[in-house]
């Protein structure tokens, strides 16, 4: 297994990840695929998800060194948290989730995000339904029309996360992924988390591309100075 790390001062994480989707007997996704409107509902944890035949897939991904997971609906996120428990790495693992019902268009104008009482109710949420001190990686979708309708979307977002990070909890994430429809729309940003230009101390945090979307690994939030920078090819 290859490990990279996601800042420079931070651990050592698996190139490979696993994602926690089960499936039907057709292909399909469960949950998505079985009952949208209640699998994508926070609090709803649908029966059957982190069966044996999950764990066996956990326990493989662990034997092969992954050590990076990533995880969607509340379901998937419970069932990753049990197993985990169940099979007690000896090493390190870092999960990768979303606040429910705030991301890409399942809040229309992503507006939940920007308001810092619910987003620091969902972290709790979060950590208290998988048993974890910490969620490694928050995924923040954000669709380009929560930028659009709001110019100050983005610091108002930041201010939260930095928030977040100053509270009592100031632990409860370590990093922020954000995913949106245009990099542009983050330039003009200037909250103090999203900036164009590193520091010369610093090396760049890479942006990944996928398709349309551009993926910003944004680095620990313990710091205010973040930065981004296009990575072509």
């Amino acid at each position: 297994m290859e490990y990279f790390r996601l800042d420079p001062s931070g651990p050592q994480v698996s190139r490979v990840i696993l994602g926690g989707h089960e499936y039907l007997p057709d292909g399909r996704s469960r949950g998505f695929n079985e009952d949208f409107d209640r699998a994508i509902r926070p609090g709803v944890v649908m029966d059957g998800f982190g069966g044996p035949e999950r764990l066996a897939v956990l326990e493989a991904a662990l034997d092969l060194g992954i050590t990076c997971f990533d995880v969607t609906i509340d379901s998937e996120k419970e069932a990753l948290g049990r197993n985990l428990r169940h099979l007690s790495p000896s090493f390190d693992v870092f999960v990768q989730t979303r606040p429910e019902g705030m991301v890409y268009g399942y809040d229309p104008g992503n507006r939940k995000m920007a308001d810092r009482t619910l987003l620091r109710d969902e972290v709790i949420r979060i950590l208290k339904l998988m048993g974890r001190e910490r969620i490694d990686i928050l995924n923040f979708g954000i669709l380009r029309n929560a930028i659009d309708a709001d110019p100050t979307f983005l610091d108002r977002l930041g201010e939260n996360i930095a928030a977040l990070k100053q509270s009592a909890r100031r632990r409860a994430v370590r990093w922020i992924q954000c995913t949106c429809q245009s990099l542009a729309a983050l330039r003009t940003c200037r909250s103090g988390l999203f900036y164009t230009q590193a520091p010369p101390t610093e090396k760049p945090v890479r942006i990944l591309i996928d398709a349309d979307w551009e993926t910003l690994h944004l680095g620990r939030l313990a710091r205010r100075n973040r930065y981004v920078q296009e990575r072509t090819g």
